[in-house]
């Protein structure tokens, strides 16, 4: 049975999940927080969040002119996974077992596409896009889980 979890800790020391999730088997949704990337039971998958990911493509996108944004680089990463949130938002009423199956048919290619398109680009490592395409390829494993 799926559940869900909030545990506050004083501090961000990777040895807090490590801690907390000793003995613990399944899927751990997280951000890109490197304490939840290390050090971790062999058994836990982390799983990558997407609207994380999608908000450092928005934040680039606002970072520039009005002018600019239209056709941007990063409307375009933002583009690809907005397509991924309506897949999502399109399988939400069906079983677990047919939202995988379509999930395969109908993310996967818009995956390959995203990932080919942001291994092909190469923006200055601290710009606005920069952040946001270096974020989604660190965390990319994750993501595609």
């Amino acid at each position: 049975m799926p559940i869900v979890l909030y545990d506050y800790q004083p501090d961000r020391s990777g040895k807090r999940p490590a801690a907390f999730l000793k003995g613990f088997k399944g899927y751990l949704h997280t951000d890109g927080y490197a304490g939840y990337h290390s050090n971790l039971p062999e058994d836990v998958v982390i799983v990558g969040c997407w609207s994380h990911a999608r908000r450092k493509f928005d934040e680039a996108l606002k970072g520039l002119a009005e002018k600019d944004r239209e056709g941007s680089l990063a409307q375009k990463g933002k583009r690809y996974c907005d397509k991924l949130f309506r897949i999502e938002k399109e399988l939400k009423d069906i079983s677990p077992q047919e939202r995988q199956k379509k999930r395969q048919e109908r993310a996967r290619p818009v995956l390959d596409d995203f990932l080919t398109w942001l291994k092909s680009i190469t923006p200055a490592p601290k710009s606005g896009i920069g952040k946001a395409v270096f974020y989604t390829l660190g965390q990319y494993q994750a993501l595609r889980h």
